[in-house]
């Protein structure tokens, strides 16, 4: 499944100072998947079968405005991820069933 785009915060990385043709999230996905909507200029993925759910957009993205999207039989039950990029590395956090795990990996993101 591809990453879920909150539309209020994808703003095209117009934000980040480049130019509508650099796009972070089309620029790293493998599959060549994400891309900008014409109209609204927002992030989108082109086809949701073809994602590899390797989160490489949801990592570059430097508003926040991508985030992982569970499977159905994990979401039915309340799991939950989430990344957090940090210049020194990144943070992913799991939940569900009342617990929370949280995984530090250190390493530069190639994004500042």
């Amino acid at each position: 499944m591809p990453a879920h785009v909150d539309a209020s915060l994808c703003d095209g990385c117009r934000e980040a100072g480049l130019r509508a043709a650099v796009v972070r999230c089309e620029a790293v996905c493998p599959g060549d998947l994400m891309t900008l909507d014409p109209q609204t200029l927002k992030a989108f993925c082109r086809n949701y079968s073809d994602c590899w759910d390797c989160c490489a957009c949801v990592k570059a993205c430097p508003t926040g405005a991508l985030a992982p999207r569970l499977s159905y039989a994990l979401a039915l039950f309340g799991a939950k991820v989430s990344y957090e990029g940090r210049p020194d590395g990144c943070r992913w956090t799991l939940s569900g069933a009342g617990v929370e795990e949280a995984f530090d990996l250190p390493g530069d993101t190639g994004w500042k």
